[in-house]
This record gives C-alpha cells, structure tokens and sequence, in this order.
C-alpha cells in the first residue's frame, strides 16, 4: 500500500502546476452472488467480504491520469488505471481502459458483446482519434495488449483490438453504425503449442486474413490468424423534450461470414437494447440471443461463442467473462431478458435489475449431443436486485445497497 501511494505522489507531482485532482475511497462490504451485482465490482468481492477501492484522478491540459487501486484479502489489484496523453485530435493510452466507443450504457446495461467491463480491465496501450469529414464524424481506436497465462497457457497471448464508428447528425436524432474486431494471437498452449508471431503475423491479425499453410490451428489457416470476435454496432440517439431515447443492436459473429453479413440470417443473434432517460429516471430493456451461433451445419451452430480452442479457457480475464456478462465459454446459448430502472429525487435513488429467460447447453468440443434433445426446452434462469443510493452532500459521502436473494451488499463511498 504504501508503495502505491509513492507512485500515485510522484506521477502527480510530475504534471506541472496547472492540475485539478480528485480522490475517493469507497469501502465493500459482503458477497456479491448475482451476476448483475459482480459486474457493478468486477466480480472482486465475489469470493470477499470485505474490499477497499479508490479512485485518484489527476488532469492537466494534455494530461489525464487515473489510478483506482483495490485492496483485498491482503492484495492489491488494479482496477481501470491508466494515463492518457492529448495530441491534436488524438488520445494516447497506456494501461487498464475500457473504451467509451459503444452503443450501450456501460455502467447499467448487460454488457458489450465484446468488452463490458465485466472482469478486469485488460492492461494495453493504444490510441484513439476523432475526424470529422463532409457531415460525418469518424472514431477508430486500436490498441495491443496482453492476457495472462493460466493452467492451459504456458505464455501469455497478446490481444489486438480496434474499431471504428462512423457518426451521423439530422436534426434531433444521432445515427450511429461501428465495426469491432478483436483477436487473441501469439503466446502458446499445452495443446497447440507456440502460435504464430512476429510482423508479419501482426499484419495478418490486422487484416483478419488467415494464417500460411501449416501453420497455427485448423481455424487459423481457413477462417482468421488468431481467436477472433468480431461485432457490427448499429443504434439511433433521439433528443426530445419528453427525453433521450436510444435504440441499439450489436450484432455479434466470430468468423469471416458474420463480418461479411453472410450470417445475416442469424435469427438476430447479439444484443438487442431500448434506452430511456429524463431528468429523474433511467430505464433499460435488453434482449440478448445467442442460440443460433453461425448456422444449422453443427447444432446448435458451428461457432461457439467466447469458446477459443487455442486458449482456453476462452473469451475470458481472470476467470471471468470479458463480455456480456450472461454468457461464458461454457455456457453461451441463451435467450435473455434485462430490464433496469432507476429513479432519481434530490438525493436519494432507488433501482431495480432484472433479468430471467434461458440457458441451453453449448457446442464444445466435450458436449454430448444427445443431451440436446433431452434439454430442448432449455434452463429457467432469473435474477432480480434492487437497490439505493443516498448522497450526503454535506458529508461528501455516497452511501449505496445491493439485496440480492441471497445476499446484502454494502457500499460507502467518500469523496476527498
């Protein structure tokens, strides 16, 4: 602990003197069940029942630096971390960020398909840039960074991530459409080994071409070098008096077919979202289906989503699922339901986070298909918290409870 208060004082101290700071520290406590509270935490206090965050904020005029240290069970884990650096249009990034460049609201709804915030933040640095061209506003972002290795993975794989979203304004709606795409490459596994690496390999990940014959896994030399997830971004802002409205569909896939909307009779396979909000509530209702998985050639689908046979156990950061937080490698058909409300007074709120519908079972290499047709009818699911948040503005302090079936969570947070 006391070595990150040292480089917190240093980093700071370095940014010269025009500066503005912000500090907070926010005390947890009890078990988070649910996975719709886990996410609120990164899933830290799953196993915990009691954890210390912080967040200490530090900006300049090109200078924007972030460091949220948790402590817990004796340890210190990083949460989202990072610096970031202003160039003219661009943004230069070094740490654990989660990118801001997505349709759905990332701190109440389910989750991106492709990176939600679920787990832990993947450290990577990258950056991030803005153009504007005749009435079209332009956003890519690209960033590398690292996994970790696990008891399958003997080095870690990097991860290759970038997107670009193009921007539309008429009147008083914003129509938006993005392209994701995303690829764990290199390291290597007990099972297959070292994987492909070096420049040249890069440029094929970039390109999402395949791999050189003989070379990597089956799926590298015939779809795409490395493990890839892929998402078409569409969704329509509007601004009325009666509020803001937003409507999206992040349409998921996980080869070249998808990419190309060759799948495109995926029975709208992804994340399907209606978002509302005024000045004293805020409501969400999301479909996610993930059932149809790339065709009727292996049913359910040849693909399985978040499943990577080259890194297991898959689309996953310590331990836990890096997107939609319903689904998982070893569990990633379902028919889900999410529905989230909050209403707001002065300073009190009070939320509600549902969600229920089915899981059926997966495509993995280990599954047993006669179970298909023993579970046709799929697996009830259903979670259900509310919660409140008290703000004492005097006392520059946030007092917030989760109840969950099973659980009551606490969360005191003080703001310096």
């Amino acid at each position: 602990m006391i070595k990150v208060i040292i480089i917190i004082l240093f980093l700071s101290q370095s940014f010269g003197n025009e500066i503005s700071k912000n500090y907070d520290i926010e005390l947890i406590f009890g078990n988070a069940v649910s996975k719709i509270t886990n996410k609120n935490f990164r899933g830290l206090n799953e196993l915990n029942n009691f954890l210390i965050r912080s967040n200490y904020n530090v900006k300049s005029e090109k200078i924007f630096l972030k460091i949220s240290p948790v402590f817990i069970d004796g340890r210190v884990v990083f949460d989202e971390s990072f610096i970031k650096y202003k160039f003219k249009d661009s943004y230069f990034y070094a740490g654990r960020y989660l990118s801001n460049l997505t349709s759905e609201n990332k701190k109440y709804s389910s989750g991106s398909m492709i990176e939600s915030g679920n787990s832990l933040i993947i450290p990577k640095i990258g950056l991030t840039t803005k153009k504007e061209i005749f009435d079209l506003i332009f956003d890519f972002e690209i960033y590398h960074g690292i996994m970790k290795k696990n008891d399958q993975i003997t080095k870690a794989p990097f991860l290759h991530d970038k997107k670009l979203y193009v921007r539309k304004y008429h009147n008083d709606a914003i129509f938006s459409i993005g392209l994701n795409h995303s690829a764990i490459w290199g390291g290597a596994s007990i099972q297959y080994g070292t994987q492909p690496l070096g420049f040249k390999n890069f440029v094929r990940v970039f390109l999402g071409d395949k791999s050189e014959d003989n070379v990597g896994t089956i799926s590298d030399q015939g779809n795409a070098l490395g493990e890839v997830k892929g998402m078409w971004d569409f969704s329509i802002d509007i601004n009325r008096d009666f509020g803001k409205t937003k409507f999206y569909y992040q349409y998921f896939f996980e080869d070249g077919s998808g990419l190309k909307f060759q799948s495109f009779d995926n029975k709208f396979d992804g994340l399907i979202g209606l978002q509302h909000e005024t000045e004293h509530f805020f409501f969400i209702f999301e479909f996610l289906k993930t059932t149809y998985q790339g065709g009727p050639v292996h049913p359910p689908g040849v693909d399985s989503y978040y499943f990577t046979r080259a890194y297991p156990p898959g689309w996953v950061y310590e331990g836990r699922s890096i997107g939609n937080m319903f689904i998982n490698p070893m569990n990633n058909r379902t028919k889900m339901n999410h529905i989230f409300y909050k209403y707001k007074f002065t300073d009190l709120s009070f939320f509600i986070d549902a969600a229920f519908g089915k899981y059926f079972i997966p495509y993995t290499e280990k599954m047993d298909y006669s179970d298909l047709i023993l579970n046709d009818n799929g697996t009830k699911f259903e979670e259900f918290v509310i919660g409140f948040e008290k703000i004492f503005q005097k006392q520059n302090f946030i007092l917030k409870t989760f109840f969950e079936k099973e659980s009551v969570i606490l969360s005191i947070n003080y703001i310096f």
